[in-house]
């Protein structure tokens, strides 16, 4: 899938400065497991093939909770979780990314 560089910005900037707190791992794979999640991840080569990973990278409960990782070195690697949830911006982003469902 090839992205653009303005959505990925306008993305970025819709999730930066959000609310959010430290969770074990334990406790964001127990939420990831009873509900839908959305991954979004973005690279800087412009390309990400299945099962790449990419240089930045969040994910959605399907409730409007944000999972985010602690630096985008470690984009892979998700240690935080929003404050409250925000099911307004989950709709909001899939529809500046066009995905549907």
């Amino acid at each position: 899938m090839k992205q653009d560089a303005e959505i990925k910005r306008a993305l970025l900037d819709k999730v930066e400065g959000m609310d959010i707190e430290k969770k074990s791992p334990g406790e964001l794979s127990e939420e990831m497991e009873s509900q839908d999640v959305y991954t979004y991840n973005f690279s800087n080569e412009g390309e990400l093939s299945k099962g790449s990973e990419g240089d930045y990278s969040f994910a959605v409960l399907e409730d409007g909770r944000f999972l985010m990782p602690e630096s985008p070195e470690q984009a892979g690697t998700l240690s935080y979780q929003s404050k409250e949830k925000h099911p307004e911006l989950l709709n909001e982003i899939n529809h500046l990314v066009d995905i549907g469902f």
